[in-house]
């Protein structure tokens, strides 16, 4: 698959404006496989079709902004069983040539490493299939972040729209049977104790160590959905240091910090994606306001589950956690 892309950088912060010269101009080659029904949850999302690619970026601005290379995974999932109207999700690792540099580049405030997570949700229109080959237009909603790794951090949001080229020589034959549907609790219990690594503006060369605690409950309504709410306990070393560089008094207390959140869940087979809204129930200093949100990748095997997530608050990442959990 071929694509074609143009659009540009929404700036969600005002002192973005005067960095973005000229708009983004990218273009994307995939491989593509459609799954064919073997497991379950295939048929239940109308056979998907999976996909690892190649994307590169042009960010308008050359000589502060740089270019974007990322390689991620995609799965396309069929609104309809006509195949024409789908939506994407895409996740992967971006490199950017151009960063903040206190030196060279230190007009752009925006991100602060080469190395970031690519994120990429959309949908596509096939307006013309044939046997063979097949095009369309897709629009597109593509994040550039280090997940607060490392500052500046405020982060690329780019919306295009393009042109999409499919040519499918080797169509994998759909199964008819229906696979054995694995049997699902309705009621789950799950705790997580989580580290993760985050930055301060203050202090653009180092990186702190949070840990959170969470417990949650999970109402499954079916194979593919389910709701949760839960409580989260953190411990944040970087406040000390906040604390410290803007000559604030400091008080132990300030480091502790709860919440509460609900979330939607959406299951692929042994894989779940988790979007959570928190609200914060003790914090001292409400840095970044009373509101809390995470996104979440979870691999459950059995009752083990292993999890990649990103806190942030509203369009600002804030800690990137990796976290261990068991369910019941």
């Amino acid at each position: 698959m071929l694509q074609a892309n143009y659009g540009f950088i929404s700036p969600h912060h005002d002192y973005m404006h005067y960095l973005l010269k000229g708009h983004v101009k990218s273009f994307e080659v995939e491989a593509v496989h459609r799954l064919n029904g073997y497991k379950y949850w295939h048929k239940l999302y109308k056979y998907p079709y999976m996909s690892v690619g190649y994307y590169f970026a042009d960010l308008g601005n050359p000589e502060q902004l740089g270019q974007a290379h990322a390689l991620y995974g995609k799965i396309s999932i069929p609104i309809r069983k006509s195949k024409r109207f789908m939506y994407n999700l895409a996740a992967g690792a971006a490199y950017l040539t151009k960063k903040f540099d206190t030196r060279t580049n230190y007009y752009d405030m925006i991100i602060g490493s080469h190395i970031n997570f690519y994120f990429r949700t959309g949908m596509t229109y096939y307006f013309w299939a044939g046997q063979k080959l097949s095009g369309g237009i897709n629009l597109n909603l593509v994040h550039y972040s280090n997940g607060n790794v490392r500052e500046p951090n405020a982060g690329y949001n780019i919306i295009s729209l393009g042109t999409v080229l499919n040519a499918d020589f080797n169509k994998p034959a759909i199964v008819k049977q229906n696979p054995q549907l694995p049997e699902f609790k309705k009621n789950n219990y799950r705790v997580y104790a989580a580290a993760g690594y985050k930055s301060v503006p203050e202090d653009v060369y180092n990186t702190y160590l949070v840990y959170t605690f969470s417990a949650e409950y999970i109402r499954r309504f079916d194979y593919k959905n389910a709701l949760s709410a839960g409580v989260d306990f953190f411990y944040d070393r970087s406040i000390y240091y906040f604390m410290l560089f803007s000559g604030r008094d400091f008080k132990k207390s300030y480091l502790y910090q709860s919440g509460v959140h609900i979330g939607y869940e959406p299951y692929w087979g042994n894989t779940s994606i988790s979007l959570q809204w928190g609200v914060y129930l003790y914090n001292k200093l409400m840095l970044r306001g009373i509101f809390y949100h995470r996104a979440a990748i979870t691999h459950h095997f059995n009752h083990i589950l292993v999890s990649l997530s990103i806190m942030s608050h509203f369009f600002s990442a804030d800690i990137l956690e990796w976290r261990v959990g068991y369910e019941f």
